[in-house]
């Protein structure tokens, strides 16, 4: 089964709230964050697949997928726009994360402004 980015009842973004090992059964549980490749629509992570196991190679993905040269790197393109929005995303909530621990006080700004600088 693959993991869903979308609640199936209310469209809402789905958060990963445990793992476990299929070995030995140990369960974590806690808020994990998911890479923003495995947030894209399944459909853009199995292109992404593809065009890695073609080596990066447009024209024998083109070839591959049955459609033309232009097809694919429109298709790409998309991909890497959606991409880029989601890491995007993804440095926004960190940065209101930090920022709100030092207005909790849990963290000085110096950390903070150290945090940030290596996102």
């Amino acid at each position: 089964m693959r993991l869903m980015d979308r609640c199936p009842f209310c469209g809402g973004k789905v958060r990963v709230s445990a793992v476990g090992c299929q070995d030995c059964g140990t369960e974590i549980s806690g808020l994990f964050s998911l890479s923003a490749l495995s947030r894209l629509p399944y459909e853009d992570q199995r292109l992404i697949e593809e065009f890695l196991l073609c080596d990066g190679k447009l024209k024998d993905l083109a070839r591959k997928l049955g459609v033309s040269y232009p097809t694919v790197r429109l298709r790409l393109d998309r991909v890497i726009a959606r991409l880029r929005d989601l890491v995007e995303e993804h440095r926004a909530g960190e940065i209101r994360y930090i920022l709100n621990q030092v207005d909790k006080g849990n963290i000085s700004a110096e950390v903070a402004s150290k945090l940030i600088k290596e996102l």
